[in-house]
């Protein structure tokens, strides 16, 4: 999984944590396509590693409310 992200940052992502993807699949991206792209995009930038795990993740996604935090 290295996508245009990836290639502008040269780095090599292998995955996304499964936590990551059940927090980015909570989230309603009222951007649609565009602002999933650049969620994706600015959590490639930030990782520290070749996983993006949930704290690359913007704040705004990361911090959405669910049902069991309401």
């Amino acid at each position: 999984m290295t996508g245009k992200a990836g290639k502008v940052v040269n780095k090599r992502i292998k995955g996304i944590s499964k936590e990551a993807v059940d927090i980015m699949m909570k989230y309603e991206y009222p951007g649609n396509v565009r602002e999933l792209g650049n969620a994706i995009e600015r959590a490639v930038v930030m990782s520290r590693g070749d996983l993006i795990i949930a704290d690359d993740l913007p704040s705004h996604i990361r911090n959405i409310k669910t049902d069991e935090s309401e």
